[in-house]
């Protein structure tokens, strides 16, 4: 969904932090739950929360979260990103 700038309000920053914080504490509750199943099978369940920037009506912000399973030796097998919000300014 695109939002222009002029629709900028308190209240979309409200949703952008309200779901930021969602995600995050959904990511680590999923890998508190399932790393141990796939220790199991000798792969690696990881994920993040990233952001960058600071204000997220600033060009260049963006935050998403991200989940991958890798092998024991690191080879990374599977990876998805998520992307929550990201601010790019265009003329």
């Amino acid at each position: 969904m695109k939002v222009h700038q002029k629709d900028f309000s308190e209240a979309l920053l409200s949703n952008i932090i309200t779901t930021e914080t969602a995600m995050k504490r959904l990511i680590e509750s999923l890998l508190v739950k399932n790393k141990p199943a796939f220790t199991e099978k000798k792969l690696d369940l990881h994920g993040e929360f990233s952001k960058e920037g600071n204000d997220p009506f600033t060009p260049e912000y963006s935050s998403s979260v991200w989940m991958g399973v890798s092998e024991e030796n690191g080879e990374l097998i599977d990876l998805h990103t998520i992307k929550i919000w990201e601010c790019h300014r265009s003329f």
